[in-house]
């Protein structure tokens, strides 16, 4: 039975008063706006005075929701959790459902989901800006400094916060830890299923160019209203199928600052897709090669996977995601964690299946993959909550770093067991061009 939700007592920060709503243990404040923009394409600002945002949310994007106890007191100090959703740098929000506080706030701790822009107001690129800078993740770190000026306040500790991010938005976790961008704003990383587009958007630019109907500049752009931005943007996505259209291509772990991050994949990241799902019925085993080549995989890739019968999603979540947890936890500075989680033909472990059992919540994805998410053994769930619980707190995984050892810390979904493996991406650290 749903609990009916009842006003809290205001949140009184150093930007102002809050306005809450608690259900049970849990209270909950949301549609905080925590940044400001002159238009869509200027870069976003720290908001300092109270605003909460109720309406359309093209409105005012820059918002987030502050999950906490309901009882919470000022200077409790509990650790805080800044949560970034995924969604292809194209959709996504702060409440959706999988991404509700609720079980992390009743294990005591805060959870602050944000939204950012998307699409080409977040991360079109203009020829003015470093080639490093995404409008997108820069709203991300203006979130976490309103995270240092007034989590306090909420009940939250400001030095210890844990950034996690899934998909898309481990990439921009990743991202924002990079030694140029990282502010200290934040104490450790938990990257789940970072995801990297193949091709750079300066050579999508005539497709982006053809789709709006001018030129990429920010003054031809700014003025254009949100819903013809969106509109330009589904024309545009049309030419780009089997890639993320926009965001970061690849990342060096050597430019990562030197904190805690964990980083986790599934074997069968795209499995769930329905669109991969009828390619591999249909897809001839003498077309694997040209497909390969397609994606810059190699040889080596075609030897590793000649029995996978569900080559194309494989590849697709190989390309985009897997070889780059190797890439990236094989050279950072600091200590990186690997976790993997595989599953069967039956049961694959899929993209997002690990987000309710690392924020604690019930929460299903969509119904593609819900079957999957639903059938998993209680022991997995029950470790990677442990694992997640204790690295809140500041507590470091137990298995080796990955740098150091290839070891990869291996979850079976469809057994509850686990096991250290030694370098179970060889194939594809060796299998991809570039």
């Amino acid at each position: 039975m749903k609990q009916v939700s009842t006003p809290t007592s205001p949140c009184t920060s150093l930007s102002g008063q809050f306005h809450g709503k608690s259900a049970g243990d849990v209270a909950t404040f949301d549609h905080i706006v925590y940044a400001s923009a002159s238009d869509l394409f200027a870069e976003s600002a720290l908001r300092t005075q109270p605003s909460q945002h109720i309406g359309n949310p093209e409105q005012s994007p820059l918002l987030l929701r502050v999950t906490t106890p309901a009882d919470t007191t000022q200077g409790e100090d509990m650790p805080v959790v800044a949560l970034i959703h995924g969604g292809g740098f194209e959709n996504g929000s702060r409440n959706e459902h999988w991404f509700g506080g609720d079980g992390l706030a009743k294990q005591r701790v805060i959870m602050v989901s944000i939204d950012y822009r998307l699409q080409f107001p977040g991360f079109v690129r203009f020829h003015d800006e470093q080639p490093d800078f995404y409008r997108g993740i820069s709203d991300c770190q203006v979130a976490l400094d309103w995270i240092q000026r007034n989590i306090e306040d909420f009940g939250g500790d400001p030095t210890n916060v844990t950034l996690i991010g899934q998909s898309a938005g481990a990439t921009i976790a990743l991202w924002l830890a990079r030694r140029d961008h990282f502010k200290g704003t934040f104490r450790r990383v938990m990257a789940l299923s970072p995801a990297f587009a193949r091709t750079d958007f300066y050579q999508r630019k005539g497709l982006a160019r053809f789709a709006l109907g001018r030129g990429i500049t920010r003054s031809s752009l700014k003025n254009l209203s949100p819903q013809k931005l969106a509109r330009g943007y589904r024309k545009y996505r049309k030419f780009i199928q089997t890639d993320l259209a926009l965001g970061p291509v690849g990342l060096d772990g050597q430019e990562l600052a030197d904190i805690p991050i964990i980083i986790s994949c599934t074997r069968e990241e795209w499995y769930a897709s329905t669109t991969t799902a009828r390619i591999d019925h249909w897809l001839p085993r003498s077309l694997r090669p040209l497909l390969a080549n397609h994606f810059n995989a190699n040889a080596r890739y075609l030897d590793a996977t000649t029995n996978t019968t569900r080559f194309f999603a494989q590849l697709i979540g190989d390309s985009a995601i897997r070889r780059w947890v190797d890439r990236i936890a094989s050279s950072t500075p600091g200590n990186t964690w690997v976790m993997h989680y595989i599953g069967s033909e039956a049961v694959p472990a899929v993209h997002c299946s690990d987000i309710p059992w690392v924020l604690n919540s019930e929460a299903q994805t969509d119904h593609h993959a819900r079957e999957y998410i639903a059938e998993r053994a209680d022991a997995t769930v029950q470790q990677v909550r442990g694992i997640t619980d204790a690295f809140l707190q500041g507590n470091l995984p137990t298995w080796r770093p990955y740098r150091s050892s290839r070891e990869v810390l291996e979850l079976n979904i469809t057994t509850g067991q686990s096991q250290i493996v030694h370098d179970p991406f060889a194939h594809l650290r060796e299998g991809f061009y570039s």
